[in-house]
C-alpha cells in the first residue's frame, strides 16, 4: 500500500478514510506474521505503516460526526 501525505488524506471522505484504516491494519498484521516467519525485508516498515494508521485515525477522529449527538438522559427519581 502506497503511503500517502497528510494533504492527499485530507482530501478523502470518511468512508475512504475507514477503508484505508482496515487496509492498514491488514497489512500490519501481514507483516507481523512475516515477522514471526522471519521474512521481513525492511523492519522500518513497522515504523511506517504504524504512523500512516496513526494519521488517519487521527483525521477520522477530528472529522465532524455524520450522526446526531447522543443526548444524555435525565436520571428519575428524587429530586
Amino acid at each position: 500500500m502506497e503511503l500517502e501525505t497528510l494533504q492527499q488524506l485530507r482530501e478523502l471522505s470518511a468512508d475512504d478514510l475507514r477503508q484505508r484504516a482496515g487496509g492498514l491494519r491488514k497489512e500490519l498484521f501481514s507483516l507481523r506474521v512475516h515477522q514471526v516467519s522471519g521474512r521481513v525485508e525492511r523492519p522500518s516498515q513497522f515504523r511506517e505503516l504504524r504512523r500512516q494508521l496513526a494519521r488517519v485515525l487521527t483525521l477520522l477522529s477530528a472529522q465532524p460526526s455524520t450522526s446526531p449527538p447522543a443526548v444524555a438522559k435525565k436520571k428519575r427519581g428524587r429530586q
